[in-house]
């Protein structure tokens, strides 16, 4: 169930013509039963489309099979859809940067393809990221894809969100011309055609306990997005 909405709403999104999924565990804390769940979702929203994974994190070798250049290359060049399953946003970016998955990723987006993953994993290729340092809330910079927008995610844990709405704001005004936006937890962001254009946000799942995706202005106003943004 974990997967199930994300795959009903991702596949009117990009449409039937998917042929193949590439999952990305990027993150130190990765469980393999997520992948598990993405493949069961992936198989039956887009039936008959090949799906493929690469397990990297800050930590995986060069030497790793995974961690091949010509591996990587090879995996990006076949996706029409890159999914990176959330994590610690630092393993995420460290990763993106080590195996040169940021400049895959826009390759990706000129082809027409998606890119984006669950909470961290959809959040981290924002220009600015507002999330929990080992510390503190923070706003740092994120991967750069999705140029003048400002992110966060899990905007729904408690003794977190006043901080991250206010690192939110100050971002904005910081920053004339970005956008905010902010995710619950458990909710995903896919990212359509070339990186500046269009976006998708969905939940992965409905609870009255979680806070739909909602886009944040410099004074605070809160404006709830539907489960698509085309």
């Amino acid at each position: 169930r974990r997967y199930g909405r994300i795959f009903r709403e991702l596949a009117g999104f990009t449409g039937a013509d998917v042929r193949h999924i590439l999952y990305i565990g990027a993150a130190i804390n990765n469980d393999l039963k997520y992948k598990a769940q993405f493949e069961r979702g992936a198989r039956i929203s887009y039936q008959g489309a090949q799906i493929s994974s690469l397990n990297l994190s800050p930590h995986t070798p060069l030497t790793d099979r995974h961690a091949r250049p010509e591996k990587i290359e090879t995996r990006f060049a076949e996706a029409d859809i890159v999914y990176f399953d959330g994590g610690s946003i630092h393993a995420l970016l460290t990763t993106l940067t080590r195996f040169g998955l940021i400049e895959q990723c826009r390759a990706v987006f000129d082809r027409g393809g998606a890119v984006g993953g669950l909470c961290g994993g959809g959040t981290v290729l924002a220009s600015l990221l507002v999330h929990a340092g080992q510390a503190d809330i923070r706003c740092e910079a994120g991967a750069g894809l999705m140029p003048g927008l400002i992110m966060t995610s899990k905007i729904n844990i408690e003794g977190e969100r006043a901080e991250r709405l206010r690192q939110m704001r100050v971002a904005l005004r910081d920053n004339p011309g970005h956008s905010a936006i902010a995710l619950g937890r458990d909710q995903a962001v896919i990212w359509r055609n070339r990186y500046e254009g269009a976006r998708a946000l969905m939940h992965s799942k409905r609870s009255p306990k979680e806070k739909r995706p909602f886009q944040l202005s410099a004074d605070g106003t809160q404006t709830p997005l539907p489960l698509l943004v085309p």
